[in-house]
């Protein structure tokens, strides 16, 4: 017949079976609002077969449906297909002047006529023909096109594309989504694309052969072998980008008029085209920055207007002879770029990466070269060079009038020379790399920007050249370079000290003049010197590294300091030095007994053997040696102590600044005082041994870490203090090797933490506030050991054996490794995060704070409060919490084989479940409120049990299905089991003789195994009772009562 739908009500799904409504006559919306929210729905299956008008408001065929019938959508009416699966068959068809929505899978095979909006906002929407579609709204979704297809407007914002047809397109308003498959686009008059969303070109073909205008910040994100084909024109207004996604290189190509009129002019800010540019047309750059980001191949034309740039990017760059590059603007190449065309930019040209080949003789007025790499193979002229970056090469001879190099490289056969003035600026390094360059005018090097000279380069000071700043000439890899120096060589700025100082690194020859006027200057490598020093009040000359030569006809004079650091120096000519005397590097050897007032070692090798110091200064370096090496005060703020002989320190040790120190086989004993501050940590090697018998005092979180060879060793005979550093993690101080202490270590303030094996008689005291870790390895601690204090403790190495008195007020924390108590213990907080904590004896925890790790044994465990969210509970022992239960968390519990009973007040909040498994058991004595829709699941091995003998509630959850709470193994219920919100099911089986109330409104279902209401259960209360599965017998007499509000068997068997 008809039903004529007059108002906005639905036909809703209830629960069981899916519903079917069937219209074989006339179906009529014809009231009601339009919007999807407000509309009628049919939800369930849907046959239509007979006509279904909707003459106002909004109608939704919420499920699956086969439709063999006809559908018209009035003016201003709204059809939708949402959910399941929609069958439009041959003979079906959907007409009329109103709206179709598509949010669910629909395959349309019949007569689609609909003019006004089509709108696919979710699920896959399949035109199974050649279809024509006025107006196409793609919010989501996906759309199928697999045959010949025209869209008069096409409006995008988000989902797919698709299908292996060809779809025509007259305007293409594209502000996100995706276009993909193996078929093609082509936009005949209009694309605009906008918005700030990216856009997706993923496969597909998309051509405009109309008029494109790219407005917004919006990319386009192409993906496996895409193409964009522009014919006609594009106009990119902003600065988006076409970028690649994932697969195979996308392609661009050009054939038209490519436009930049909007943007930035800074690369950053540019637009992009990442992949393959194929450009036989027009690009013009008008204003902004555009940038080709991979391979382009051109035979087109390229024009920049001033304060515009153009970059080549990326790739590999092709300018064919027929090409051409013009205007007033910049380009900068920093990608693979030959240039075979014209080239005719009167702005700046910039390289700042790749490869830049100039094919002939080149003339060019001003080159900036801040990357990459340009090569001269003939004889070529530059008025003004201004290098930062980069590496000029080639076999040709390179003429420079004024040379600005803040960087970059000289490289090639070939050679350059600066007739008139070379800059040597900035803080950035140079490198001069097989080249010769000569200075035959006025050199000025400021700054700290360094040279790097490799494969036998050369540099030739045959004019002056003034360093004013604490610059190098440092070798690279290849032969030695060489610097010959026949003028004068200055050196008038910079520092006196250490790494302050300007060096020459590499072969020198001086028979000129060097002065050393102020700062420090050092030759780095082997000299040859006939030529004359001369060293100034508080300037520093240093020989390091290789052999140096001083000639009987050379002299080195003056008030200044000289620090001799290198491999063998021998001195032969005049040597009047007022100054100091320094060994800083290469090897210097004491080999007799030596007395020394003060030695500085800053670098390199000082051997003594049986030798005294008063005072030892060591910023870096080694002292070795196998003798009896004594010191009264030793300042160690760097370097290495080594060798099989031992250091014996009488007085003062001050273990001070940041560097690192090492003690390498070497046996370092405090007599004394210690003191450590700061954060340079010892690095302890090859069996070293430092030997505490008096006090050290760390006042940092600094650490002796044990790093090669065989395991170091802490000895601690006296007082080991932390009074210094932070309390949490990675801010500590730690002993890493095999640590001994029969002595007393007291944490005062900070963290302390032993890494690696320890064995301990002594005693440990933690302050309020102070953390000790035991870490890594093995760590005993025998009976007559103490450990106690007001702070807290942290486990998490392999195994952690307390024997002794344990006496920590503060919290203990558990997180890796196994520890266990090897008696009877009382703890008052216990933090298990990790790892496995063994209690086989009988003991108490005040508080348990329970969010990962195992709690094992076979001992009883007694929790006054229990706050678990994570973790398991193993084990043959058992765990009794007492007063406060808390099962929190969205993580799983798991309960292995224990037994776990509550006695006390239990909430369960959150998402996370338990997991029980091989018989184990949760007793609640107490109550126990399940305030979520959380679970009691069964994992692996024998069936778990819940013991119910307290009262059980479920407070919190919903009514319905996947949303309620359920016990998963065997449920005996001898107390009170109440169902106040949600839904309850018991899966599993079971013997009760307690109480069921199941409050109105929600639902308490038996399913899964035999459950058995034994004599004096009672089944209350006005909700609902469903048996889903097995069976439920409730046949047993003597008071019993089974009395629910409803009960509802849907697959099961009642006994009664």
């Amino acid at each position: 017949g008809s039903l004529d739908i007059q108002s906005d009500a639905d036909w809703e799904r209830g629960s069981g079976d899916n519903p079917i409504f069937n219209n074989s006559g006339t179906l009529i919306k014809s009231g009601g609002n339009t919007e999807s929210n407000d509309s009628s729905l049919i939800e369930g299956k849907f046959n239509n077969t007979g006509n279904l008008q909707i003459n106002q408001g909004s109608f939704q065929l919420y499920g699956d449906s086969n439709n063999t019938g006809d559908f018209s959508v009035a003016n201003n009416s709204l059809l939708q297909f949402s959910n399941g699966i929609h069958q439009l068959e041959n003979n079906s068809s959907i007409t009329g002047a109103g709206k179709v929505k598509f949010n669910a899978d629909t395959n349309i095979a019949g007569t689609y006529n609909i003019t006004g909006n089509t709108e696919i906002s979710n699920g896959t929407t399949n035109f199974n023909s050649n279809s024509i579609i006025p107006i196409l709204n793609l919010t989501g979704g996906t759309v199928t096109f697999n045959n010949n297809s025209t869209i008069s407007q096409l409006n995008q914002s988000s989902g797919t594309i698709t299908g292996d047809g060809s779809l025509t397109i007259e305007t293409f308003n594209w502000s996100g989504g995706t276009l993909s498959g193996s078929g093609s686009t082509t936009i005949n008059n209009q694309l605009n694309l906008n918005s700030s969303s990216t856009k997706s070109l993923n496969s597909r073909t998309l051509t405009n052969n109309g008029t494109g205008i790219w407005t917004d910040t919006g990319d386009i994100y192409a993906s496996n072998a895409a193409v964009f084909n522009n014919i006609g024109s594009l106009d990119i207004q902003s600065d988006a980008d076409w970028e690649r996604g994932s697969g195979d290189n996308p392609i661009f190509n050009n054939s038209g008029t490519l436009i930049k009129s909007g943007g930035n002019t800074e690369s950053n800010d540019s637009s992009l085209i990442e992949g393959k540019f194929n450009n036989t047309g027009n690009l013009q750059i008008n204003q902004g920055s555009f940038q080709l980001y991979g391979d382009s191949n051109n035979t087109g034309d390229f024009s920049v207007a001033n304060n515009s740039l153009l970059q080549f990017s990326n790739g590999i760059h092709q300018l064919e002879n027929n090409s051409s590059i013009t205007g007033a603007g910049k380009v900068k190449f920093n990608a693979d770029t030959n240039i075979a065309g014209t080239y005719n930019i009167t702005g700046n040209t910039e390289i700042s990466n790749g490869t830049t080949n100039f094919n002939s003789n080149s003339i060019i007025p001003i080159l900036n070269l801040t990357g990459g790499t340009v090569t001269f193979n003939n004889n070529s002229t530059i008025s003004q060079l201004n290098q930062s970056s980069g590496t000029i090469t080639g076999d040709g001879s390179l003429t420079i009038e004024t040379f600005n190099w803040s960087g970059g490289t000289l490289s090639g056969s070939g050679s350059t020379t600066i007739n008139n003035q070379l800059n040597l600026n900035s803080s950035s390094t140079k490198s001069l790399n097989s080249r010769t360059l000569t200075n035959n005018g006025t050199g000025i090097w400021t700054d700290t920007g360094d040279i790097y000279a490799s494969n036998a380069a050369v540099f030739n000071n045959i004019g002056s050249l003034d360093i004013q700043s604490d610059a190098d000439w440092e070798r690279g890899s290849g032969d030695n370079p060489i610097f010959n120096n026949s003028g004068t060589l200055i050196k008038s700025g910079g520092s006196t000290e250490g790494n302050g100082s300007s060096f020459i690194e590499g072969k020198f020859n001086n028979t000129g003049d060097l002065q050393i006027n102020k700062g420090s200057f050092r030759l780095y490598g082997d000299s040859n010197n006939t030529g004359d020093f001369s060293v100034a009040s508080d300037s520093l000359l240093q020989f390091s590294n290789g052999i140096h030569q001083l000639e009987t006809n050379s002299s080195i004079a003056g008030a200044g300091n000289v620090k001799f650091n290198a491999s063998n120096t021998n001195v032969a000519g005049t040597y009047n030095i007022t100054g100091s005397t320094e060994i800083s590097n290469g090897t210097t050897n004491f080999n007799s007994n030596s007395i020394i007032p003060i030695l500085n070692l800053t670098g390199g090798t000082a051997t003594l053997n049986s030798s005294t110091i008063s005072q030892l200064n060591q910023s870096s370096g080694t002292l070795t040696g196998d003798g009896s090496l004594t010191i009264e005060t030793f300042n160690w703020s760097g370097g290495t102590l080594s060798g099989s002989g031992n250091t014996t320190v009488n007085k003062q040790l001050n273990l001070n600044g940041s560097s690192t120190k090492y003690l390498n086989g070497r046996t370092l004993t405090n007599n004394l005082i210690g003191i450590w501050t700061d954060t340079g940590d010892i690095y302890a090697s090859n069996a070293a041994v430092f030997n505490n018998i008096g006090s050290l005092d760390i006042q940092s979180d600094a650490d002796f870490k044990s790093s090669s060879g065989e395991q170091s060793i802490f000895n601690n005979l006296g007082t080991l203090i932390k009074s210094g550093g932070s309390t949490e993690g990675n801010d500590y101080s730690f002993i890493e090797g095999k640590f001994n202490n029969a002595g007393n270590l007291q944490i005062n303030k900070g963290s302390f933490q032993l890494y690696g094996d320890s064995n301990n008689t002594g005693d440990f005291s933690v302050a309020s506030d102070s953390l000790l870790q035991f870490s890594n390895g093995i760590h005993q601690l025998e009976t007559n050991s103490s450990i106690a204090g007001a702070g807290n403790v942290k486990f998490n190495a392999d195994t952690n054996n307390i024997a002794g008195t344990y006496n920590i007020t503060g919290s203990t924390e558990i997180s890796k490794g196994t520890t266990k108590f090897n008696s009877n213990s009382t703890i008052p907080i216990l933090n298990l995060t990790g790892g496995t904590v063994t209690f086989n004896n009988n003991s108490t925890i005040s508080q348990l704070n329970q969010s990962r790790g195992t709690l094992t044994g076979d001992g009883s465990l007694t929790i006054e409060t229990f706050n678990w969210s994570g973790g398991t509970l193993s084990g043959s022992g058992s765990t009794t919490v007492n007063n406060q239960l808390d099962l929190s968390g969205s993580s799983t519990k798991y309960l292995n084989s224990r037994t776990f009973t509550n006695n006390g007040t239990g909430i369960w909040t959150d998402t996370g479940g338990i997991y029980a498994s091989n018989a184990a058991v949760f007793n609640n004595i107490g109550s126990l409120d399940i305030q979520s829709d959380v679970d009691f699941e069964w994992s692996s091995g024998e069936q778990p049990i819940l013991e119910n003998s307290g009262t059980l509630i479920k407070s919190g959850g919903s009514t319905e299905g996947n949303g309620s709470s359920f016990i998963e193994g065997k449920f005996n219920n001898t107390g009170d089991l109440q169902i106040n919100k949600g839904s309850f099911r018991l899966y599993g089986g079971g013997n009760s003789s307690g109480n069921f109330n199941v409050n109105i409104g929600n639902s308490l279902e038996f399913s899964g195994g035999i459950h058995t209401l034994l004599t004096g259960y009672t089944v209350s209360g006005d909700g609902i009772v469903i048996l889903s599965d097995d069976t439920l017998d409730v046949s047993s007499d003597g008071g019993a009562s089974f009395n629910p509000g409803n009960f509802d068997n849907i697959g099961g068997t009642f006994i009664s």
